[in-house]
Parts: C-alpha cells; sequence; structure tokens
C-alpha cells in the first residue's frame, strides 16, 4: 500500500472538513466507527455506508494503519469515497 498517497488526505484542503478529523489516532476500531457514522450522518440515502461494505473499507483501513501505526477519521472517509 502506499501510505503517502492516503497521507495526502489527512489535510483537508477543501474547507468543508473539521479540524478534529485530522487528529492521528491509534484507535482503528473506533475511528472507523466515527468515520462510518460521521459519512452517514452527512451522506444522502443513496450514499449511506451499508454493512456489506465496511469489510473492504476496514481492509484498507488496517492496511494503513498496519504500516503507519496511526489513522485519522480523513484518511478512512477519503477511503470510503473511493470505494464507494
Amino acid at each position: 500500500m502506499n501510505t503517502k498517497y492516503w497521507i495526502d488526505y489527512n489535510i483537508d484542503t477543501s474547507g468543508q472538513g473539521r479540524l478534529e478529523f485530522e487528529n492521528k489516532s491509534t484507535d482503528l476500531e473506533g475511528t472507523l466507527k466515527e468515520a462510518i457514522d460521521d459519512w452517514n450522518i452527512e451522506a444522502d440515502d443513496e450514499n449511506q455506508i451499508e454493512s456489506y461494505q465496511i469489510p473492504n473499507i476496514k481492509k484498507l483501513a488496517s492496511e494503513f494503519f498496519n504500516e503507519e501505526h496511526w489513522i485519522s477519521v480523513n484518511i478512512i472517509q477519503a477511503m470510503i469515497s473511493q470505494e464507494s
């Protein structure tokens, strides 16, 4: 996995994200849940994350986490965006 690609998504330059979503976390499961919950609050009905999509998102997030030893909501939401 090219973690540098995903790290670029950590800093929100669009002005739409919240600064706390840049926080580097060592809690993969909690951060994954927060990212999905926030995504589903903000997304239209057709863009909601369904339970069958979570394993693919978790796999990507786990690969990143295993290499970098941290993860953020911004990175997971970028993964969600590209996977959906």
